[in-house]
């Protein structure tokens, strides 16, 4: 039993579609919306899920500055510029099996780290679910958004 990541749509503009189309039910019930893109599929970042990614943030990002009250944070982008100094494992767990196992198995952030390390991954445990370095990595990116947007009093269009 395998997963096996499916599209989110069929192709670019039914994608740019269904983005707007959140953001039109999502702004008018929020004071400030924070856009943030998925971070990585595997850490080669030239996987051609990687570049599809970097695509659908392209999207997401010149759809998201259009809007005043909409911050954007490219995950995708911090995650690239952090794997391109690395050497990483083309590893992705695909077995549903594996991941359960490594969901029960490994939830001591330590353990995780070495499951990691012994698969050649860098910021991942398997691809997909952050080690505790991708943890740190996501925290210190929302955390300076967040202290961004509430103390320099700047609520409009920001891009990473």
């Amino acid at each position: 039993m395998k997963v096996k990541a499916q599209p989110i749509a069929e192709n670019h503009q039914e994608f740019s579609d269904y983005f707007n189309k959140v953001l039109d039910y999502v702004i008018p019930a929020s004071k400030h919306v924070v856009v943030v893109t998925p971070a990585i599929v595997g850490e080669n970042i030239e996987n051609s899920s990687n570049i599809e990614l970097n695509r659908l943030s392209t999207i997401m990002e010149s759809i998201s500055t259009k809007h005043p009250t909409v911050t954007f944070l490219n995950m995708h982008s911090v995650f690239e510029k952090y794997l391109s100094k690395v050497s990483s494992s083309e590893y992705i767990g695909t077995s549903v099996i594996r991941v359960m196992k490594d969901v029960l198995f490994y939830k001591n952030p330590s353990r995780i780290d070495r499951l990691s390390t012994k698969r050649g991954l860098y910021l991942t445990l398997d691809g997909i679910h952050l080690n505790s370095r991708g943890a740190k990595i996501v925290a210190e990116e929302y955390t300076s958004l967040i202290d961004q947007i509430l103390y320099s009093g700047n609520t409009e269009n920001n891009s990473e």
